[in-house]
């Protein structure tokens, strides 16, 4: 549990912060096409 707590400790700086900004903010890991069900009329429903 001390180890969740010692998160709270991590200290970003500028240079950091620059870099974070920079990351794709429209990536997606899954694009949640197996959550699709065609026969239902559920198909195409995200934005790619």
């Amino acid at each position: 549990m001390t180890a969740n707590y010692n998160a709270f400790a991590i200290v970003l700086d500028d240079v950091d912060m620059r870099k974070i900004e920079t990351l794709d903010k429209n990536y997606r890991f899954i694009n949640g096409s197996f959550f699709e069900m065609p026969e239902s009329g559920y198909s195409n429903i995200y934005d790619e």
